[in-house]
């Protein structure tokens, strides 16, 4: 549970023999980085949606071309600090997390940084006006129906920002709420995956709304098999109605 939202990730749980184990399976390089990418993308993604939404504000900053990464890692840090004096001024707490985005080469070389941070306390225009190393744009926030997962996708797309990602090399404040994870064997029984695995149009809406009250299923939710062993992998994303 990130914030108004839900994800839902069911799998078999296959019964080994005592002392067995199972045979660690080959997987590629190329394989093995889209999944953890896949999985640093979510992680992102849940925690901008357990913190921000509707009223908060997502930020667009351009140093000017000829910026290392160091030194826009500094500009951040520096615009950081003018955000929270403000924020200390009016007496409020400041949340945030960013990604620095690059573009460009050599000499052209550019350096983005993509910001979500608490709204309703400075205007947009206050805001831009604390960047003083290029262009700026503030955006008011505006959640759809994943909350901000399209923006967390966006702003992850080039290769350059994937690999800081996959490195957890982007920057939050410390006082955020972390993402809320149960794990249960129970909630949903074999039959259950089964009738959604075999028809998600017709049952998945009905089970899973069942299953998780005050919630609504947001799309058909995504339906994986293996190779190796017997069962869906189903992945359901979901939204407080």
């Amino acid at each position: 549970k990130a914030g108004e939202y839900l994800e839902c990730e069911m799998y078999p749980v296959l019964a080994l023999e005592h002392g067995r184990r199972e045979k660690r399976r080959g997987v590629t390089k190329a394989a093995q980085r889209e999944i953890n990418l896949r999985n640093a993308q979510k992680q992102l993604a849940r925690l901008m949606n357990a913190n921000f939404g509707k009223g908060d504000l997502l930020a667009h900053l351009t140093e000017e071309e000829g910026c290392t990464e160091e030194q826009a890692q500094r500009d951040a840090r520096n615009f950081i600090a003018r955000l929270r004096t403000r924020f200390n001024k009016a007496g409020k707490t400041l949340k945030y997390i960013y990604v620095i985005e690059e573009t460009g080469e050599g000499l052209r070389k550019q350096h983005h940084i993509h910001m979500a941070l608490t709204g309703g306390v400075l205007s947009r225009d206050e805001i831009e006006a604390l960047w003083h190393k290029g262009l700026s744009r503030v955006d008011r926030c505006k959640p759809q129906d994943k909350g901000l997962s399209g923006f967390a996708h966006y702003i992850t797309q080039r290769k350059s920002t994937q690999e800081k990602l996959l490195k957890r090399k982007w920057a939050c404040s410390k006082n955020l709420t972390k993402p809320a994870a149960t794990v249960s064997s129970r909630r949903f029984s074999r039959r259950d995956a089964q009738k959604i695995a075999q028809d998600a149009e017709s049952n998945a809406r009905e089970i899973f709304e069942r299953k998780y009250p005050g919630y609504r299923l947001v799309e058909q939710p995504a339906i994986r098999y293996s190779e190796w062993t017997a069962g869906a992998y189903i992945y359901a994303f979901l939204a407080k109605k």
